[in-house]
This record gives C-alpha cells, sequence and structure tokens, in this order.
C-alpha cells in the first residue's frame, strides 16, 4: 500500500509541474499572437493545429509508448513540449508557429496518455472512481494556476514562456528519479464508430458539435477577452472561471441523467448555454464581472456535455466502455479542431458579439442534432451505468473510469 501511494504521489507531482505550465501556455500563446498584430484567423488557425496535434496524439503515441516504453516516451514528450514553447522566441510567422502548436498538442495529448496510463496501473478497482476524482481536481487547480502566471510578465516578452517551457521540461524529474515501474503497454484500441454511431447517433453527433464550441472556446477566449478590452489578469480569470464553469455543472447534470432521459438534460444544458451567449450579444460592452458570468454559464453549459455524452452512448452499448470512450472522444476531438477556425472567423467579421453568436449558433446545432433523435427514437434507454464526472483528455483516463469492462487495466483485459 505504501509503495502504491508513493507511486501516486510522484505521479500527481508530475502532473502538477506539467498542467501548471500547460494551463500558463493556453493563455499565453493567444495574447502573444494578439500583440504581434495577427489577424484573429491566424490565431485560430494555430489553436486549430494545437487540437490537431492532440488528436494525433491520441491516435500514434500508444504505438510509440509500446515501442519504447513509458519513462522515455514522457521523457521525449516533455522535451518536445518545453522546445516547441522556446522555438515561439524564434519566429512571427503564424505557420512556423501552427506547426509548433501542433508539436505542442502531440507532446501534451501523449503526456496526458502516459501518466494516466500509469494512474490506472497504480489504481485499484474499489479506488478507482476516488482517484479519477483526484485527478479532475488536480488537473483543473493546476491549470488555474497556470492561468494565473499569465500576471507574471507581458505576453510580449521573454519571461512567461519561459516560465512555461521550465515548468513543461522539469515535469519528467519526479518520474525520471523515481522508482515507479513502468506499466504493461498500452493496447491499441479497435475504432468501432459504425457500430457506436447506430447505436447513439446522438451522442456521436453531440460530441462532434459541442467539440466546435469547447474547440472554440479553449483556443479563442484569450483573444475574446483582449478584444473586448479585458486586462491580463481579467483574461486569466475569465479562463479559469470558464473552466470550473464546466466542473460545477458536471455532477448536478449527471445526477439529474442518472434519473431521467440523458439527451433531455443535455437539451436543457444547451439551452442555457444558448440563451446566455445570446444574452451576451445583445449587451453592449458588458464590465468584466458579467463577462465571467457568462462564461462560466457557456462554459459550465457546453463543458458538461462531453461527460453525458459518453454516458448516453455507453448506455446505448452497453459492456463496450472503452470503445464507446474512444469514438466519443475522437469525433469530439474532430470537433475541436474546426471550432478555432470557425469562432475565429465570426470574430473577425463582427467583433466579441461574433464570437458569442458563434458559441450560441454551435449549441444550437447540438441542441437541433439531440433533437432530432430524440424525436426519432423518443425511449429512453436504460440508465445501465451511474454517471461519471470527468474531464476530455486521453483513452488511458477512459481505462481508468469505473464504468470500463470489468474494471481492471486493460493489459489485463481482452479487448474485443
Amino acid at each position: 500500500m505504501l509503495s502504491r501511494t508513493r507511486s501516486l504521489t510522484v505521479l500527481f507531482t508530475s502532473v502538477i509541474i506539467l498542467l501548471t505550465g500547460h494551463g500558463l501556455q493556453l493563455t499565453l500563446l493567444p495574447l502573444r499572437a494578439e500583440s504581434l498584430g495577427w489577424s484573429i484567423n491566424d490565431i485560430g488557425m494555430t489553436g486549430s493545429f494545437y487540437f490537431l496535434g492532440f488528436l494525433l496524439g491520441c491516435i500514434f503515441i500508444p504505438r510509440f509508448v509500446a515501442a519504447v516504453g513509458h519513462i522515455r516516451t514522457f521523457s521525449t514528450l516533455t522535451t518536445i513540449n518545453g522546445a516547441a514553447l522556446l522555438c515561439i522566441l524564434l519566429s512571427d510567422d503564424p505557420y512556423v508557429w501552427s506547426g509548433l502548436r501542433m508539436a505542442t498538442g502531440i507532446g501534451i495529448s501523449g503526456c496526458y496518455l502516459v501518466i494516466e496510463s500509469w494512474l490506472n496501473e497504480y489504481t485499484d478497482n474499489a479506488r478507482r472512481g476516488r482517484i479519477l476524482g483526484i485527478y479532475t481536481v488536480i488537473v483543473l487547480l493546476s491549470m488555474s494556476v497556470g492561468q494565473l502566471l499569465i500576471n507574471l510578465g507581458s505576453p510580449a516578452e521573454t519571461t512567461t514562456i519561459v516560465l512555461g517551457t521550465l515548468l513543461l521540461s522539469l515535469s519528467i524529474i519526479p518520474v525520471a528519479l523515481s522508482k515507479v515501474e513502468q506499466p504493461a503497454p498500452l493496447a491499441q484500441l479497435e475504432f468501432r464508430f459504425k457500430d457506436i454511431y447506430h447505436a447513439s447517433p446522438a451522442a456521436v453527433g453531440g460530441a462532434l458539435a459541442v467539440g466546435t464550441v469547447t474547440g472554440a472556446l479553449f483556443g479563442l477566449t484569450p483573444v475574446f477577452g483582449k478584444v473586448a478590452g479585458l486586462s491580463v489578469s481579467d483574461i486569466a480569470w475569465l479562463m479559469i472561471v470558464m473552466v470550473l464553469g464546466g466542473a460545477a455543472f458536471q455532477l448536478p447534470a449527471g445526477y439529474v441523467s442518472d434519473r431521467y432521459d440523458r439527451r433531455k438534460v443535455m437539451m436543457g444544458l444547451l439551452l442555457i448555454g444558448i440563451i446566455t451567449a445570446i444574452a451576451g450579444v445583445i449587451l453592449s460592452q458588458p464590465p468584466a464581472w458579467a463577462v465571467m458570468l457568462l462564461f462560466f454559464i457557456i462554459g459550465g453549459s457546453a463543458i458538461a456535455i462531453y461527460p453525458l455524452c459518453l454516458a448516453h452512448a455507453n448506455d446505448r452499448y452497453p459492456g463496450h466502455f472503452l470503445q464507446v470512450g474512444t469514438v466519443i472522444l475522437m469525433v469530439n476531438g474532430t470537433g475541436s479542431i474546426a471550432g478555432p477556425l470557425l469562432g475565429a472567423n465570426a470574430m473577425d467579421q463582427i467583433g466579441p458579439a461574433g464570437f458569442l453568436a458563434y458559441l450560441a449558433a454551435g449549441l444550437t446545432l447540438c441542441l437541433i442534432w439531440i433533437l432530432i433523435w430524440l424525436i426519432k427514437h423518443p425511449q429512453p434507454p436504460e440508465n445501465t451505468n451511474q454517471f461519471v464526472g470527468t474531464a476530455k483528455s486521453t483513452q488511458a483516463l477512459i481505462e481508468m473510469d469505473p464504468r470500463t469492462e470489468a474494471g481492471a487495466p486493460l493489459s489485463e483485459r481482452e479487448v474485443d
């Protein structure tokens, strides 16, 4: 037990250092690009390449882990993360940045995957849900601290970039100097898109549509704040309240969805988000506190849809949670790639109100899609499992979810 606790402590320490640096760069890079005089569309392009890299990492990093092991993979990826961020100082070209941000996306998703598979290996079945909850809290708090570090220097200066590089690079130290044993290699999961789509088109399409909203939120909210006249400190808090909104909305929505049709719960959340975004469009230059309230609600509504889609698809296709989770993760990630490009174009054409209008449109599209399938299939599936609040990450986090078949590490389970 002591050895297992020590191993978890080492892994959590690496997570804290890594995601503090990652949280910093999420806000820093869009603001630095804006200070260089880039167009909003160029900034949106770099955000889309980040999400493209994240998706590619989810697909290909498991093969790299199988070839060289967890520690070597994590060491390589943290080096890539730090180098990519530092290379931002060497060029002001949006296309160069796009390549660097794609490398960062690959590196971050790979680091998530390695850490989460490690956590799964050192978590017994009785504590699986508890460890998942602790991990989610650590992720949120670490990224929030990272957002606040933006106040240590101007985005146009080198201080915060160097700090972010140091944090991303230093995250390897706890793991490299520990005696944590490497888990078994990650297995390749089967991507059953067709089967899962036919079982739950509302969840698959809903995850894709809401991905276009959350991708825009994470990729462009700092730019929105800057264009809306917020200070750098206010922009950091804007990102924090948006993420905390997602955390705050998940558990109440999940509790209700365990008792009623999950699709109706998703529609209720989406309607709240749509009304809030439209209110933001109507308001003329709201104060900073009002903008934060708007994004707390919009972020909460949008971010909470992903775990509900995951739960609904699992109800429709029970007994295959790993395959279900992988499909929902991938389609949501695909939507996230398009989100920054579409949101940037709307903001470029109309201004801050255009970004809010885009968010309202994306949430409306998701609402319509789910409504169509609610009408076609009015009978809800039996809620086969209790809702589990979770952040969108990698397939390794899906594996750690207590709803996963048999609740055992993938290396000890048969994958259909």
